[in-house]
């Protein structure tokens, strides 16, 4: 099992062939506030594996107390960052908003992660399960809450991919 915050990319045959889609909890999870020099480590890696944008989905209270240098961090690497915060464990309040960021996204934890990762599949198209998907290749137990599964299954699919069956995707960092 991959663990919170090392990074894993997604890679699937219904997402298009340019994405560079890769998630992660923050760095330092779960220590609050993490350890001195590891959020600059963590971004360090995330440069250094070719990332260039950070979808955010940490609330603002939390940024001081968890991720108190990340948005600083992350400026400072030349990663940019795209904010829509989720209540932890929680879901998104604005499906509608929600979809059209992910019908946008195309370059890029545990319980938020996996709804963003998930939700990617299904709004690109994926025939199977996203929530099973999300959960064979990034980590067994995503999605810990009911109302996430909900969330993610009752989005919109998108146009199905004739490359979409499950048996075709891979995903692990160093992959």
């Amino acid at each position: 099992m991959t663990p919170i915050g090392e990074p894993v990319r997604l890679v699937h045959p219904v997402l298009p062939g340019a994405a560079k889609v890769w998630g992660a909890g923050r760095p330092g999870y779960p220590d609050e506030p993490p350890a001195a020099g590891v959020e600059a480590t963590g971004v360090q890696a995330w440069r250094d594996l070719g990332v260039e944008r950070v979808l955010s989905l940490v609330e603002d209270w939390e940024l001081g107390r968890r991720s108190p240098r990340l948005f600083e961090l992350l400026s400072d690497h030349g990663i940019a960052v795209v904010r829509f915060p989720v209540r932890d464990f929680g879901v998104p309040t604005d499906p509608a908003g929600f979809a059209r960021l992910l019908a946008d996204l195309r370059e890029g934890g545990l319980g938020r992660t996996a709804v963003v990762l998930a939700s990617l599949l299904r709004v690109h198209g994926l025939a199977a399960d996203p929530v099973a998907e999300i959960r064979r290749i990034y980590r067994s137990d995503a999605m810990r809450d009911p109302g996430q599964e909900a969330f993610v299954r009752g989005l919109d699919p998108g146009p199905a991919s004739p490359a979409s069956s499950p048996s075709r995707s891979v995903g692990r960092h160093g992959a």
